[in-house]
């Protein structure tokens, strides 16, 4: 250890929590960031980390994401959304297809989703404000 203070993934995903509901905009931004944040270089280039508020909800009508709580500009997504939204582009930047994570998804609780989230998102550095970057690999691999 280098003596710099590093909060578990576990415990910063946890601090999302308290900030719920987002609007549609606000989730894909705030996923988009920890993605970003993470410095995980996807396999895949195609994967982009940054969601969009038109994939989001390409990802509710194929049962990917839950549906929000409202309707239009008044639709609001909970931290389980959060999550759920944050699994999917990690597995996709491991090079996992929409197929086998939609088969992933089903009947997942949010702490299953949650410790998974957090399992493939390095340690945080608050000092620096920097994470030990790495390349996206399977939950699976060493």
């Amino acid at each position: 250890m280098t003596g710099v203070p590093q909060h578990e993934p576990l415990h910063v995903l946890r601090e999302y929590r308290n900030l719920a509901p987002w609007n549609l905009r606000d989730l894909a931004a705030l996923v988009g960031a920890v993605l970003d944040a993470s410095a995980i270089t996807p396999i895949n280039a195609a994967a982009r980390a940054q969601p969009s508020e038109r994939t989001i909800r390409f990802y509710v009508t194929k049962g990917l994401v839950s549906p929000p709580e409202g309707r239009g500009t008044a639709a609001t997504y909970s931290y389980r959304h959060f999550l759920q939204l944050l699994w999917i582009k990690l597995r996709q930047m491991e090079g996992t297809t929409l197929a086998t994570i939609t088969k992933e998804m089903q009947d997942q609780t949010g702490d299953v989703l949650e410790r998974r989230a957090a399992q493939a998102l390095p340690p945080i550095d608050y000092r620096s404000g920097a994470r030990a970057g790495r390349r996206a690999a399977s939950p699976d691999a060493p």
